[in-house]
């Protein structure tokens, strides 16, 4: 059953992400093409409530999970320090880009989309099928649906994977 799952999360992983592009992101923007990950590594960059953050974490643990039903799609990540979950709304392939919604904590900061909102951030799978780059918008404290919104806040970054 192991080598099952394994040779599954290989193949989903060889249809899509990686990090490294230059492509516009689903909203029409860039999607970080300045930031690039190596293999499980984690890179943030925004500006949240008028504080410069610049986040770079090696990946624990990682998973990538293609929308190939009514559920969203999944990317998750996880580091000795927080973690990042995004949920898109569409198959997306190499070097395409889908509506997206996500949250990022890093120690003490808590930020997101409302997990049961729309769809106002973006995520862009690598051409070369190995990560992701991510710009969250719309962000509000923790809880994601309640919270305070961030004045300005906008997170981008890529997450790198392992082959």
């Amino acid at each position: 059953m192991r080598s099952v799952s394994t040779s599954l999360l290989a193949v989903l992983l060889s249809t899509l992400t990686g990090c490294g592009s230059d492509d516009a992101d689903a909203n029409g923007g860039n999607t970080t093409a300045s930031l690039s990950c190596a293999a499980k590594q984690l890179k943030a960059a925004g500006n949240i409530n008028g504080q410069a953050l610049s986040v770079e974490r090696g990946v624990t643990n990682y998973r990538f999970e293609n929308k190939l039903t009514t559920a969203p799609g999944r990317v998750s990540a996880t580091t000795a320090n927080g973690s990042l979950l995004i949920e898109f709304n569409r198959l997306t392939a190499d070097g395409q880009s889908s509506p997206a919604r996500g949250n990022f904590t890093d120690d003490t900061l808590s930020i997101g989309n409302c997990e049961t909102g729309d769809f106002v951030s973006t995520l862009t799978a690598d051409a070369d099928g190995n990560g992701v780059h991510f710009t969250l918008k719309q962000l509000v404290e923790a809880p994601y649906c309640s919270g305070d919104a961030t004045t300005g806040a906008e997170l981008s970054g890529c997450v790198g994977f392992e082959r």
